[in-house]
């Protein structure tokens, strides 16, 4: 009788622990080959941030504040008895509070399986590092007369220039190789911020240890001091901010730069990279004291990919993607080369310029051909890359204080992030605003047509191009035609205009900050927010600002034709007059409209209703005081 009772004692004891087996997760394969070796490092995701904006109030360095509060917070609550855990089992733990993972440095299989049980986390990866190839330089000439290079008037920087615009009061991340400082081409660029020691919210060093494995590094590990160990970096910030009084080789020289290595001799993993995307959002002092999310960068140039034979797979992909959806909600425009696989169709297949949220950027020739080796799409959101810019036989400085020629997507990334800081500087009103920024530059680009990897039907844009080479005067002037509209009838085009071009392209927006009863309703409230966050177009002047009062209120069929007919302004006169528009009206789906032909002030829409027939389409209240009302049209021809 005691030999049963302390079976079923025994059995008790064990069936917890072969149930808790049964309920851990299977490892991921190449963390499981690691770990069978004996020790390895390794990711422990969390739940992912909440990039749900604040309340919009106050300025972008408030907001990113708040959200940086919000995201530390998280990861502090989660990651606390996970720390604690890794610790008690003798290795290290690393948090990243800006994609809510834990970095696992010299783990077991048992600590592995043990923290894949806990709560909050939904995946565990390896972490790895290999070289990643660079750009070899040819060696370029230092001018002296006054050259503009090829690259900076193809894009059209000049023109912008001539305007007093150069790229002031925005600042431009690099994370890449590093950078050389002293470069007479950068020297004057760096960001200063009063009251600090030199470089104190302008660099850091993400590399700790030797990774490529040859034992040293020219720039030592840690540095205090920004320093480039190959050139690359160097390189790509004199295309983004660079050049003298007699030479001009950068697209925005009056923005400045911060700079974090992200690379060693060319080896880089998701933890350098990742530590670099956090340190951009909340830089600190070279000491790695006192982050300020205020002085964050405004603009991320990535000129660099993390392919799967450098640690990047499913789980370590969605790691980087929360950190750039992360930055997008902070108001930071991440540009990354769209990569060197071409000619292959498909080849815009690594992060961060696979990402939808990232704008890609492919490479173009001197002659305006597309670089041979430019990666191609399809890729996410369709359409991959976004856009081009030059990127063939750039020239720009260099390591040493001298300068080179480099080829590569690499190259063609930054005159984006430049073009983007002209953008900036020259419509402030639009700065930090990320959704309407893509749209801005992808509207104003040059078409090139192509149709070797697929594309729209018109083959504008495509999986080649995107949607043509960047074009800096059109870009800058779209952008300050988004902001001098007083489109609430306030007598000021600040505010809640920038709010509702915003909200008009997707972002989100409280209701309080648009001040606008869209629905008539008397109040406003979530039904306008929603109605506001429906509308859709190619860019600001693409919209009717609608001016007299809209007084009918339908129910519809799914087959019932209905007509509007209201009093409109066409922002940019008549030549919106073409054949065919589509409109989006929230909160409803896609509707096709007649072609409208502008008879003077007037125009016709006529909506077929193809959503839910029990739902009415309430444009406004027959008893709501003149309103205006914003319509985007989108040219179809």
């Amino acid at each position: 009788m005691r030999f049963w009772i302390a079976m079923v004692v025994f059995l008790s004891l064990i069936a917890p622990i072969t149930w808790l087996a049964s309920q851990t997760p299977p490892l991921p394969p190449a963390l499981n080959a690691a770990l069978a070796a004996g020790h390895a490092d390794f990711w422990v995701l969390l739940s992912p941030p909440d990039t749900t904006l604040p309340p919009m109030t106050g300025n972008i360095a408030q907001i990113r504040r708040q959200l940086v509060t919000r995201w530390q917070a998280h990861a502090a609550a989660e990651q606390a008895p996970l720390v604690h855990m890794v610790e008690r089992a003798g290795a290290e733990a690393h948090s990243f509070w800006l994609v809510n993972a834990l970095l696992v440095r010299n783990g077991t299989r048992d600590l592995a399986l043990a923290l894949a049980r806990q709560p909050h986390v939904v995946g565990l990866a390896l972490e790895s590092a290999h070289a990643m190839p660079l750009p070899q330089p040819a060696e370029a000439p230092t001018r002296v007369n006054g050259t503009v290079e090829w690259h900076v008037s193809r894009v059209g920087a000049p023109d912008v220039w001539a305007n007093g615009i150069t790229g002031e009061g925005v600042v431009i991340g690099v994370q890449d190789t590093g950078i050389e400082a002293t470069h007479p081409a950068l020297a004057t660029r760096e960001r200063v911020v009063s009251g600090t020691q030199p470089h104190d919210y302008a660099w850091h060093d993400a590399i700790h240890s030797d990774m490529s494995g040859n034992g040293s590094n020219p720039c030592g590990f840690d540095s205090p001091i920004p320093c480039d160990d190959h050139g690359h970096g160097t390189h790509v910030a004199g295309i983004a901010v660079g050049g003298t009084a007699t030479d001009s080789i950068g697209i925005a020289p009056g923005a400045t730069w911060i700079a974090c290595r992200n690379m060693e001799e060319g080896v880089g993993s998701p933890a350098t990279y990742l530590e670099c995307f956090q340190w951009l959002l909340a830089p600190t002092k070279v000491d790695g004291s006192e982050p300020r999310p205020d002085l964050a960068a405004d603009i991320i140039n990535n000129s660099w990919a993390c392919p799967p034979y450098e640690g990047c797979n499913s789980t370590n992909t969605l790691l980087l993607r929360r950190a750039v959806a992360a930055l997008q909600a902070a108001g930071v425009l991440v540009v990354a080369s769209a990569g060197n696989e071409g000619p292959a169709c498909d080849s815009t297949s690594m992060p961060p310029g696979m990402f939808i949220e990232t704008l890609s950027v492919a490479s173009s020739t001197s002659s305006n051909t597309l670089s041979g080796f430019s990666s191609r799409g399809p890729g996410e959101g369709n359409t991959k890359p976004n856009i081009t810019a030059p990127g063939s036989n750039v020239r720009s400085a260099f390591v040493g204080g001298g300068y080179a020629i480099l080829s590569g997507t690499s190259m063609a990334a930054p005159n984006v992030a430049g073009v983007g800081a002209l953008v900036w500087s020259g419509a402030p009103q639009v700065k930090n605003k990320v959704a309407l920024t893509h749209h801005i530059l992808q509207s104003t680009a040059t078409p090139f047509l192509d149709t070797s990897c697929g594309g729209d039907d018109d083959a504008h844009p495509n999986n080649a191009w995107g949607w043509g080479l960047v074009n800096a005067p059109a870009a800058v002037a779209r952008a300050q035609t988004c902001a001098q509209y007083d489109w609430d009838g306030d007598g000021a085009t600040t505010g809640a205009e920038i709010a509702m071009v915003q909200a008009h392209l997707g972002e989100p927006v409280a209701p309080e900050t648009s001040a606008l009863d869209l629905d008539g309703d008397g109040m406003i409230d979530a039904d306008d927010e929603t109605l506001l966050m429906g509308y859709w177009g190619d860019a600001c002047d693409g919209l009717v600002v609608i001016t007299r009062a809209i007084t009918t209120t339908a129910t519809l069929t799914n087959t019932t034709p209905f007509t509007l007919t209201v009093q409109a302004t066409f922002l940019q006169g008549t030549q919106f007059a073409h054949t065919g528009f589509t409109l989006s009206l929230a909160p409803f789906a896609s509707h096709t409209l007649a072609s409208p032909t502008p008879v003077a002030d007037q125009v016709r829409l006529t909506v077929l209703w193809m959503g839910d027939e029990d739902l009415p389409l309430r444009i406004a209240s027959d008893t709501a005081p003149p309103k205006r009302l914003f319509l985007p049209l989108v040219h179809t021809d």
